[in-house]
């Protein structure tokens, strides 16, 4: 007994020093995690402000190269006008030379048989001399206002042209930053602009599938991909003011989840020319869509998915990443 207990009180003595020490080693491993995670946490709110200040500047400049657009297209249309003003005065004019002519023939004409007769009118040939003069002054002014109004639309042409250009330029710009913009913001405005110069809000627009099915050449639904011929699709388009969708045009695409393939309509030749989708221009809801596809769908995935494209004014194909749903087979 009497060597059990110093032997107890060493033991409860090395567990107290252990204890310590194991306290005193976890306090320095907590003290390093709060150092490490309230670096993370500067660490991320200077990427929070960086990010801030990174889209700040994309929207500033957006709002620049849209106001850029904006007056570059208005110039177009100014020089357009002021081109279209100066050939017509061009073709006018030389509709008057045409027919200043004709009455310079008849002068002459007159003047000549004058002549021919030797008439003493001396008054009458004097008058038909000043009046062919007269006319011969108007017609050179009439081709002097050509020349000027040719050299001006020559100058304007040349604008034109550089103008569009830096149109073009600006506008590409101006889609790169918008879509940067909305990939870093994830939400709009992601504005294109559609058909008849109607500005789109890609990022507004939604689709609410109601049916995506999957059906055989008899129209029942397919419980394979074997036996499918057509897919039935019934959606609703949502947007702030639907009625600013409509005319406007759009693609439906299929595609193989798979592979990444996209299916095309009718059947496919494996050729550059294949279709990529079923075009539509956005009339009313619903929207419903028999997109057919008699292929063999042998070597091809199982899973599909269907995809709905904004097509733009120039006619470019924009996916719209909240408007996919999956194809339904029968189960």
């Amino acid at each position: 007994m009497r060597i059990f207990v110093p032997i107890l009180l060493l033991l409860l003595l090395g567990y107290a020093i252990y204890y310590i020490l194991n306290q005193k080693k976890q306090a320095e491993v907590n003290k390093n995690l709060i150092t490490q995670y309230q670096q993370q946490l500067e660490d991320t709110e200077a990427d929070n402000a960086k990010l801030a200040e990174n889209i700040n500047n994309l929207a500033d400049r957006n709002l620049v190269l849209q106001d850029s657009v904006t007056i570059l297209k208005k110039r177009v249309v100014e020089l357009r006008s002021l081109l279209r003003d100066k050939v017509n005065v061009i073709e006018s004019n030389k509709g008057k030379i045409a027919q200043m002519q004709r009455e310079m023939n008849g002068l002459l004409a007159q003047i000549t048989t004058l002549r021919n007769e030797k008439s003493t009118d001396s008054a009458r040939m004097q008058q038909l001399e000043n009046e062919r003069f007269a006319l011969d002054k108007k017609i050179g002014a009439l081709y002097m206002q050509n020349d000027t109004l040719e050299n001006q639309n020559s100058a304007l042409l040349v604008e034109l042209v550089q103008t569009e250009k830096e149109k073009e330029d600006v506008q590409g710009q101006l889609e790169v930053t918008e879509s940067t913009l909305a990939g870093v913001t994830g939400e709009g405005p992601y504005e294109v602009e559609g058909k008849k110069g109607m500005r789109v809000n890609l990022n507004a627009i939604e689709a609410e599938f109601n049916i995506v099915e999957a059906r055989t050449r008899r129209d029942k639904l397919s419980r394979s991909a074997k036996k499918w011929k057509t897919t039935k699709i019934e959606f609703d388009l949502i947007y702030p003011n639907v009625n600013n969708l409509l005319n406007q045009n759009f693609s439906l695409q299929l595609v193989d989840n798979d592979t990444g393939k996209i299916i095309s309509p009718r059947e496919s030749n494996e050729g550059a020319y294949d279709t990529k989708g079923v075009e539509f221009a956005f009339t009313g809801n619903p929207v419903r869509i028999d997109f057919v596809n008699y292929q063999d769908k042998k070597g091809l995935g199982t899973n599909y998915s269907v995809h709905l494209l904004f097509i733009d004014g120039s006619g470019k194909e924009i996916p719209l990443t909240s408007a996919v749903a999956p194809v339904i087979f029968k189960r």
